[in-house]
């Protein structure tokens, strides 16, 4: 009834279990965005990331601070010592930037701190287009996709990009200003204090409270003509009469293109801790009911994206692992067996472990999603082997003639201990697993606990319900019962069979104890084979393996600089090559220049000059290619587009959410910007001439072209003025500046003031701007101001508030590990300018990190495994026998590795720290079953001998069912395999080699060692008498 209960509760926790693709973690690391319109990359680096770094560098626990410097934004990657509070840590950078916000500009936006974590990905990209004008469709999208959206329970935030936004427009003629004697501070002035509504305070009137409020903000268009903004004699000066005011759009920076049309896109983020399906399921919903609903507009949607479909796809593929890995264990138990009942007894573990480990998921506030499901499938095969020890047990004394209850009683207390302490040496692999810090600690976290909540109730099922149900419904037949039918017949051919093994085995035996130190010499120059294979690097090195997600991310950039227009034209040209070769294309969207959101810059738009791809192929069931392949074949073609220069790869967000960003990345430490553009063009030459290496670039980009203020501080002086006075005016003149909000029922539009256009175009016009002095006098621009054409960067990067420059490549053909050996032996020869220094990031950094922390883990892990076995058998040497299978399981995780084409990677790595708990269960039982034969009274090779006949089928049972069941996920079928296959794969090979040489090995050294200390026992005998 308890496990009947507890099955009960399993599946109301599954039911109530949310859904993800990955992990819902916190990563210590925090994105601050700050938006400074108009200003360019070295003005954004100067009067806002640098004071912002500084600010940040005052909190307490931080690791490393990241920043990048881009026209109109300026970004900070904050990252913190692990295990860091995220929510206090935020709360103490809003502070530190508070009190530094004083030296920030004051058209700076307030900096935007977001928190790191997978949740913050879009889950939903949607397209609207139809025959509506860009601006109908952006109005639409803005005033009835967006809020409809926002309401549903789990959506945090939603953006849309592309079409026109309204704007209302204050266009000043200079002319008029000049005529009149008014400054364009003035209009500003005039304009922010009459769009106001304020409470002034409370009066009483016959006996009742009135609360006063003044109403003053425009309630139409006409009404900001009539603003007075100054008044000369008895004339009052009106904002109509020094320019118009224009109901129109805001200036256009980028585009929206859906599969060669024009169209609005809108991001749909979901909050964390979401369930991803079902926020995506009610957003469709939504999206359908509003369709219907515009049915007369003649306007469409359709889904771009949408992760929930990679996560129900991911979900069900390792449902489907679970599902075979399980069944091909059952028929292992049932051929091992032979006895239908043995095997339903087995069998019960799986299903009981699988729904236990719901509850401690659901305890432990765990997700389900592809590393906790992956966790479950890789202890379907494990999850068994104690059963299976104790039932295999318990069978033995029934086919001795033992009754059922004792023989319940004696096989499970003979077999207790040795099952405990080979769980309990499994748990202690995962142990640091869950302390480990860095990306590998994180991630594998819920692995790590799904693992131990199925191994740990599958212990508990072993040494409780096992034996009850053996006591009850055990029972044998003899092989002449059942003669004459079919089963009988293949009962017989399976004794014969095991029959068979059992006397291939006593020779076999025999043969190594004869020839000890032949098998150690056998088995040592297996594990040096295996070592001169990793020593060949025969092996490729991996710090993650690609995920086919079903789409492809292109970056294109024309030379900095370029017009809007005509990027957009190149643009079109790859996506009808697109078009031409990608059969397996479902869908294609396109963003064209970068507003002035904070998103455009995360996903790598720059300016005008750059766009942004993005393709969505069919599910990979449908198509024949991988997206690795379709990007291989794509690449070569795209390069023919006069003046465009296209990337493949994600975005930096997905970078900064998954960590490591391009797999080659050199950094390039140093202040000097023509040092650093010489530098990072040598060194993007040499990592291009290397095999292997693919769309390399540059962070530093070709400057855009500027006009450069250079000011006259002593003139400035004078005439009691200052540069920021001077910018701003400028500002106001040139970009415009939003002076204040006009409100319509419940939207609000920027109200921008503005010079004419053609008064903002050229030297000559800038050069008669005038500035207005705290006296009310106007200066004109050229009598404090040089103005320079210079060519300033398109971004500057800084790393721990030092300049940096990054030159990054993708891969192609070839393994990270290779590649960055070549890269680092030709970059040992090259000179470096005085004051500059080189480091490598993106990938490579993490997998280095990476190794680093898993390194740890095993050798915890491993000293973990002996301690629990040192306890276990009150002794240090027969705990360091048995470590001996690791470097056994080592070889096999070597050669499955190179036979399979498989790179190791942080996957595979998990995988031989997982086999190292796993490999010793096996000897465990052996060494304890032998001891338990000598105290009996058999001698050490009789025991020896003995214990490995009778241990021979457990062992080959749980090998087996470890490695079938593990074998679904080892093929890599199904979404997201690729991140489930090298582990598995590492688990069979160390398991199945480490099997196979324990039954052999650990006897052999068993002896060895127990007949020496013999020896030294009557050695000291003989002397001491």
């Amino acid at each position: 009834m308890f496990f009947i209960g507890l099955s009960v509760i399993g599946l109301v926790s599954l039911s109530r279990l949310p859904i993800d693709a990955f992990p819902d973690i916190d990563l210590p690391t925090v994105i601050i965005a700050t938006t400074y319109g108009g200003a360019g990359p070295q003005t954004v680096e100067s009067t806002v990331t640098r004071p912002l770094e500084e600010a940040v560098s005052t909190v307490e626990n931080v690791r490393r601070v990241t920043s990048m410097s881009q026209e109109n934004i300026s970004f900070l990657t904050v990252q913190f010592e692990w295990g860091t509070d995220l929510d206090q840590a935020a709360l103490d950078l809003r502070e530190a930037m508070e009190f530094y916000r004083g030296d920030l500009p004051r058209d700076v936006t307030d900096p935007v701190i977001l928190k790191i974590n997978p949740s913050s990905i879009p889950i939903l990209f949607i397209g609207a287009f139809g025959g509506r004008n860009p601006a109908e469709l952006y109005r639409l999208a803005s005033e009835v996709f967006e809020p409809r959206l926002e309401r549903i329970e789990g959506i945090a935030a939603v953006e849309v990009w592309g079409g026109l936004e309204r704007e209302i427009q204050v266009v000043l003629d200079p002319d008029l200003l000049g005529a009149r004697s008014i400054s364009v501070g003035q209009v500003t002035d005039a304009l922010s204090a009459a769009n106001v509504n304020s409470p002034v305070g409370r009066v009483e009137r016959a006996g009742r409270e009135y609360v006063l409020r003044s109403v003053g903000e425009f309630s139409s268009v006409a009404e900001i003509e009539d603003v007075v903004v100054a008044k000369r004699g008895d004339v009052l000066v009106r904002v109509a009469d020094v320019g118009d005011v224009k109901d129109g759009f805001r200036e256009t920076s980028d585009e929206v293109r859906i599969d060669g049309h024009p169209a609005v896109m809108i991001m749909v983020q979901k909050k964390s801790g979401a369930n991803s399906v079902m926020v995506s399921r009610e957003a469709r919903e939504a999206l359908a009911r509003i369709e219907r609903e515009l049915a007369s507009q003649n306007v469409s949607t359709r889904v771009l994206m949408d992760s929930a479909t990679f996560v129900q796809t991911s979900i069900a593929s390792v449902r489907e692992v679970i599902i075979s890995g399980a069944f091909l264990a059952i028929l292992v138990l049932l051929f091992f067996l032979r006895n239908l009942r043995s095997t339903f007894i087995v069998s019960l573990a799986i299903p009981v472990a699988v729904v236990v480990s719901f509850v401690g998921m659901k305890l432990f506030g765990l997700t389900l999603n592809m590393m906790s499901l992956s966790g479950l499938a890789l202890g379907i095969g494990m999850v068994v082997d104690n059963a299976i020890v104790v039932l295999e047990n318990i069978f033995r004394h029934r086919e001795a003639g033992t009754a059922r209850r004792d023989a319940a009683v004696v096989g499970t207390s003979e077999v207790g201990t040795a099952i405990t302490a080979s769980t309990l040496t499994t748990l202690a692999v995962f142990l640091p697993l869950l302390m480990a810090e860095g990306l590998a600690g994180i991630f594998f976290k819920e692995l790590s606990l799904t693992v131990v909540f199925a191994i740990t109730s599958s212990l508990v099922v072993a040494l409780t319900l096992v034996p009850t149900l053996s006591s009850q419904i055990l029972e044998l037949r003899k092989p002449s019962e059942n003669r004459g039918a079919a089963t009988g017949r293949l009962y017989d051919v399976s004794v014969r069979a095991f029959a068979r093994m059992d006397e291939v085995y006593y020779r076999l035996i025999q043969r190594a104890l004869r020839r000890r130190w032949a098998v150690i010499a056998g088995a040592a120059a297996l594990l040096i084979m295996s070592l001169v294979v990793v020593r060949l690097r025969l092996i490729d090195v991996e710090f993650m393996p690609d995920i086919d997600q079903g789409a492809i991310e292109m970056a294109a950039e024309m030379p900095v600089g370029t017009p809007l227009e005509v990027t957009t034209e190149r643009m079109a040209m790859l996506e009808q090559i697109v078009q031409e070769n990608v059969p397996e294309l479902e869908n294609m969207s396109s963003q064209v220049g970068a507003g002035e959101e904070a998103w455009s810059a995360f996903q790598g738009l720059r300016g005008s000059h750059s766009g942004r791809l993005r393709l969505q192929l069919v599910p990979r069931r449908e198509r024949r290619r991988t997206t690795q392949e379709v990007e291989r074949e794509l690449r070569p073609l795209v390069q023919s587009i006069p003046g465009l220069e296209v990337t493949f790869g994600g975005d930096e967000f997905h970078a900064a959410i998954l960590g490591g960003g391009a797999p080659v990345a050199i950094e390039i430490r140093g202040y000097d910007l023509d040092d650093s553009r010489r530098l990072s063009r040598r060194i993007a030459e040499i990592i291009e001439d290397i095999p292997g290496t693919a769309d390399v670039r540059t962070s530093r980009e070709e400057g855009k072209p500027e006009l450069r203020l250079e000011m006259d501080r002593e003139r400035l002086g004078v005439l009691d003025l200052d540069p920021a006075t001077v910018g701003a005016a400028i500002r106001a003149k040139v970009d415009g500046v939003v002076v204040t909000q006009y409100r319509e029922g419940e939207q609000e539009y920027d109200l921008r003031v503005r010079l004419a256009e053609g008064a903002r175009d050229g030297f000559s016009d800038l050069d008669a701007i005038t500035v207005t002095t705290r006296n009310g006098v106007d200066v004109p621009l050229r009598n404090v101001v040089d103005i320079v054409e210079d060519q300033g960067p398109a971004e500057i990067e800084r790393r721990d508030q030092q300049r940096v420059v990054v030159v990054s490549a993708a891969l192609s053909g070839r393994d990270l590990g290779s590649v960055m050996r070549e890269v680092a032996a030709e970059l040992d020869t090259l000179s470096l300018p005085a004051g500059f220094s080189l480091h490598y990031g993106g990938s490579f950094e993490q997998m280095q990190e990476s190794f680093a922390n898993l390194a740890q883990v095993f050798l915890i892990a491993v000293i973990l495994v002996y301690l629990v076995m040192a306890s276990q058998f009150e002794s240090l040497l027969h705990p360091f026998l048995i470590i001996f299978t690791i470097p056994l399981a080592v070889i096999g995780v070597i050669w499955i590795l190179f036979l399979t084409h498989t790179a190791f990677d942080i996957e595979a790595f998990l995988g031989l720290i997982m086999v190292s708990g796993i490999v010793v269960n096996n000897a465990i039982v052996y060494i304890d079953y032998t001891n338990l034969l000598r105290t009996r009274g058999s001698a050490v090779r009789e025991a020896v001998v003995e214990a490995g006949r009778r241990r021979l089928r457990p062992i080959l049972m749980t090998t087996c069912t470890t490695v079938l069941g593990l074998t679904p996920m080892a093929l890599g079928l199904g979404s997201g395999a690729e991140l489930r296959a090298p582990m598995a794969r590492a688990v069979i090979g160390g398991l199945s080699v480490s099997g196979l040489l324990t039954l052999v090995v650990i006897p052999v050294l068993y002896t060895m060692v127990e007949e020496r200390r013999s020896r030294r026992r009557q050695y000291t005998g003989s002397g001491s008498s």
